[in-house]
């Protein structure tokens, strides 16, 4: 498993407070972000946004003069990748800050860095199939989802879930190490989960990886 400290990229620099929110624009259409930290002295401020620097409306004014987005936009180190990953998804962030308990700035993390790095080290590749299902999100129990799939000599290598935009339910992705998905397939009917999709191909699942990571950029509106 990876953590926060693991995903820090040298490609998001960091804002001074004499700089300007023109400079701000710059680094953030070079880089690819909406956000960036501003540090002094090695102590993380707080976030700029692009939102921030188009309402001023005078690319002179200096980052000083900001005021900064703390609440919620830093991590400590040994933060796991998921719980990053969500964290930009609930602030809607494009940048996480990683710091330490005194706010000392030890780098940030790129959301699309992120999940680049999410699907390569998933185990969607490995041989086995997936099944996709839809929940109403109170009913979610991976727990639940794990002990079908071993209770048919199978087990979960991977799972994730996405939310269906305007309802309360979920899509829950599992990835099992069997091609042989009946008898999984047969107990999730009879546990009356609703089975949206199976893959058990090798291009199937390189669809299903693409598509999904396809909905989860647009779902953090990167």
């Amino acid at each position: 498993m990876k953590y926060s400290i693991d995903l820090i990229s040298d490609m998001v620099p960091a804002l001074k407070l004499s700089d300007t929110g023109g400079k701000a624009l710059t680094l953030m259409e070079v880089f690819k972000v909406s956000h960036l930290p501003v540090v002094d002295r090695q102590q993380f401020l707080g976030l700029v946004s692009e939102t921030n620097v188009l309402d001023m409306n005078d690319p002179d004014v200096l980052i000083s003069d900001y005021k900064l987005d703390m609440d919620g936009t830093f991590i400590g180190k040994d933060v796991p990748a998921f719980e990053v990953l969500s964290l930009a998804s609930d602030k809607n962030l494009s940048v996480i800050t990683v710091a330490d308990l005194n706010r000392r700035y030890l780098g940030a993390i790129p959301v699309s860095d992120l999940l680049l790095s999410f699907v390569k080290d998933s185990s969607l590749h490995m041989q086995g199939g997936i099944i996709v299902l839809e929940v109403n999100i109170k009913d979610y129990s991976l727990s639940h989802i794990a002990q079908i799939v071993e209770s048919n000599d199978a087990k979960v290598l991977n799972s994730y879930v996405l939310p269906i935009p305007d309802s309360s339910q979920v899509e829950v992705v599992v990835k099992v190490n069997t091609d042989d998905l009946t008898s999984i397939l047969q107990t999730f009917n009879r546990y009356s989960y609703l089975v949206t999709n199976v893959y058990n191909a090798t291009n199937q699942m390189d669809d299903i990886l693409d598509d999904r990571y396809d909905q989860l950029m647009k779902f953090l509106d990167l």
